[in-house]
């Protein structure tokens, strides 16, 4: 026979063990969240840059029929935005943020510090370039803890296939 003093102390210790619980299975869905959104920023860059670069857009061609950074920039964009892959359902493809530079030749890319800073108009005869792509997750538990946003940014380097 339990004393007075002990009844009642397994709720006491469940309760707090499960809370204990819960909060840890949220971090563990939360951080497994994160891992799902980043591996699809990753896949959506290398996908979306590849399509870009080997595409040959009609539309976007120029007076000398080149293609124009904004013609690259529009396909990498385009391709993102038409996807229909399950990870649309989780990931929201009208939320990233894409950017495109050109650079004619290796020491133009080592010499630039922001992307931002380089962008560089036309795109005609410049092999090298760059694909940012940018998402601004949102914690999905942000009530529990601090509520800012993380960005996630990948960059692929690429060879233009028709500006070599």
């Amino acid at each position: 026979m339990q004393s007075r003093k002990q009844q009642g102390t397994l709720t006491v210790e469940f309760a707090m063990g499960s809370f204990a619980f819960v909060i840890l299975f949220l971090a563990w869905a939360e951080f497994s969240y994160l891992g799902f959104v980043s591996s699809v920023v990753d896949y959506a860059a290398s996908e979306s840059s590849r399509f870009s670069r080997t595409q040959f857009a009609d539309d976007t061609l120029n007076d000398n029929g080149d293609i124009t950074a904004l013609g690259y920039q529009q396909a990498f964009t385009g391709f993102l935005r038409a996807q229909d892959a399950v990870w649309t359902k989780f990931v929201n493809p009208d939320a990233f943020q894409t950017q495109f530079v050109a650079f004619a030749n290796i020491e133009a890319l080592k010499n630039c510090q922001s992307l931002n800073a380089c962008s560089n108009g036309g795109s005609l005869q410049k092999p090298l370039a760059v694909y940012q792509l940018t998402y601004d997750y949102t914690p999905v538990f942000s009530g529990l803890y601090d509520n800012s946003n993380i960005s996630l940014t990948r960059e692929v380097i690429t060879i233009q296939e028709y500006e070599r």
